[in-house]
């Protein structure tokens, strides 16, 4: 099995050329026709619900979303109860199910990946393909993962010559597992191959360092904030953008993720937030970590040096127990993160019924810290 279910747009598919073709073939009647003609969104044409069958039908899938930018609090629920059946249960039915009816609520990269891993599992081997094509059109990242595991398809295929397309480019474009390459019983048949070991050649020397590549590719998804910067963990549920999450791709730059179950805590999300600084020493990061049950948010800010290695990191709003005061951070245009403590009281107990529309009945300033990030990225106590 593969242990990284590995995304790329750099070899197309028959079925993806074709679709070009037609939106070629597409793009120019509608530019010859009539003005009237031009959008035809009228609401005959709209997707409205999608249903099993548009699955993966990739130009309805496009058009669904291009009429729904919110993805349903029900869609992500689905998701991450088919990764809980996948991963932890092994309970591949109910969570080709639950997948299935998340991307039916709202059609999201993440859970097409998953399925694709899924369908790799279980040997279905055109659905997988199928499945990480539609992850690719919806910008799944990293894009080394996609192109990794379409090779591990092609090789249980023992289409060997695709498979080290997809290996090489996979190698390319960031992907760093090399240990795992070697030992992966899903490439064991396009290992003995004529096409392995020169691919893997061309695609080391393409890459050069591969942790460098997968921490730039890291690193990059963080804007670059606008100081000053307000943490508020009392967010409610449309502030939660699946674009802006953090695949498992990327866990070893967050421990938080290494150490969830299987490294899959179903009850977590993670988001890119900001970048704070960067500098030939570090790179300064705050990330937002959800209680997906309780609605609460915690941001970490994380400094890492010039390999992606951690250097510190500090725990600067929201809170991880229940007990604990609730933390809120404003960061100012000089960079000092000034945090604030306060205990919260609301109308219902959140270990209860979380914080999802739980009125806050009091908040009283119980103290407060002031930290800022050092020449070597220490993250200290300003006195």
């Amino acid at each position: 099995m593969c242990q990284c279910k590995h995304k790329g747009g750099i070899i197309l598919s028959d079925r993806m050329i074709k679709n070009i073709f037609f939106l070629l073939v597409l793009l120019f009647f509608v530019s010859c026709g009539e003005p009237s003609k031009e959008l035809n969104l009228s609401a005959s044409n709209k997707v409205g619900k999608l249903i099993q069958d548009d699955l993966f039908d990739g130009l309805k899938i496009d058009r669904f979303l291009s009429e729904n930018k919110n993805q349903p609090i029900e869609s992500n629920q689905l998701f991450l109860q088919g990764v809980d059946y996948y991963r932890n249960k092994k309970s591949y039915d109910q969570a080709e199910e639950k997948f299935k009816q998340s991307i039916i609520e709202h059609p999201t990269s993440n859970a097409y990946f998953e399925l694709g891993n899924l369908y790799l599992d279980t040997k279905q081997f055109d659905k997988s393909i199928k499945a990480y094509q539609l992850a690719e059109q919806l910008d799944f990242q990293p894009v080394s993962s996609i192109l990794y595991n379409l090779a591990c398809v092609y090789s249980k295929l023992r289409k060997d010559e695709i498979a080290a397309k997809y290996l090489e480019s996979a190698l390319i474009a960031g992907y760093s597992n090399i240990d795992n390459i070697k030992k992966d019983k899903d490439l064991a048949h396009f290992r003995n191959s004529y096409y392995f070991e020169r691919c893997y050649q061309r695609g080391l020397l393409g890459i050069g360092d591969p942790d460098k590549l997968m921490w730039q590719q890291y690193a990059k998804q963080f804007p670059v904030s606008k100081l000053p910067l307000n943490l508020d963990p009392f967010l409610q549920e449309n502030a939660f953008n699946e674009e802006n999450s953090i695949s498992y791709e990327f866990e070893k730059f967050v421990s938080e993720m290494r150490n969830a179950r299987f490294s899959r805590d179903t009850g977590k999300e993670f988001y890119f937030l900001a970048k704070l600084s960067s500098t030939a020493k570090f790179t300064a990061l705050v990330y937002m970590i959800r209680d997906y049950y309780s609605g609460c948010a915690t941001y970490k800010l994380a400094t890492y040096d010039a390999e992606g290695k951690l250097i510190d990191k500090r725990e600067i709003g929201g809170r991880t127990l229940i007990d604990a005061p609730m933390k809120i951070a404003m960061i100012d245009s000089k960079g000092i993160i000034h945090v604030k403590k306060y205990t919260v009281q609301y109308e219902k107990d959140p270990v209860e019924v979380g914080y999802y529309e739980n009125k806050i009945v009091s908040k009283e300033l119980s103290g407060s810290e002031d930290f800022t990030i050092n020449a070597d990225g220490l993250i200290e106590l300003k006195g």
